[in-house]
């Protein structure tokens, strides 16, 4: 008997207002916004959930990205994040083709 694994999603969203803020409940970070969904959803689902809202699941390019998403990150929980090898097992790329360099 197998299990599925349930997390939280965190969204990435490219587009900022005309005075380059974020919306409201959106973080920003250089020129990208972002936003944890709480409701506990699978890879598909929470990938769904972003798109919805105008976003993709974040992709991480750098330490300090990954500190920033961290700081985003309120408890111990599980978040999806924009990777999978769905394409090769072991060779990870993240949600828009780009291979993983983080």
């Amino acid at each position: 008997m197998g299990f599925w694994t349930i997390s939280v999603s965190l969204c990435l969203l490219f587009v900022m207002n005309a005075s380059g803020a974020c919306r409201f409940g959106w973080s920003r970070y250089g020129h990208e916004c972002f936003k944890v969904f709480t409701n506990p959803l699978s890879w598909g689902d929470a990938e769904v959930t972003c798109l919805n809202n105008g976003g993709n699941l974040a992709s991480v390019h750098s330490k300090q990205q990954y500190d920033f998403l961290k700081s985003l990150i309120s408890s111990s929980q599980s978040y999806w994040i924009g990777g999978y090898d769905a394409v090769a097992e072991g060779k990870w790329f993240w949600r828009a083709q780009q291979p993983r360099e983080f």
